[in-house]
């Protein structure tokens, strides 16, 4: 059984407990889980040549993603 809590904040830190219910009892509360809700990651933009192809470099870019998903973005 599975239950998708949905509407989080990126950033901000949650904390669930669990009891399960049915018509005999409730079980005992699971241990306290928690995390620090971020935001999806996003994909870098498109990579292109931005300078010259002359030896020995060459200079490619893009636009970095707006999200690491929580990651640091390098």
């Amino acid at each position: 059984m599975t239950y998708t809590v949905t509407n989080l904040t990126a950033g901000l830190q949650y904390n669930f407990r669990i009891v399960a219910v049915n018509i005999i009892g409730d079980s005992a509360m699971s241990v306290s889980a928690g995390f620090i809700a971020s935001s999806i990651a996003t994909p870098p933009g498109s990579i292109g040549l931005l300078g010259s192809t002359d030896l020995p470099s060459i200079t490619f870019g893009w636009t970095p993603s707006t999200s690491g998903g929580g990651s640091v973005i390098l």
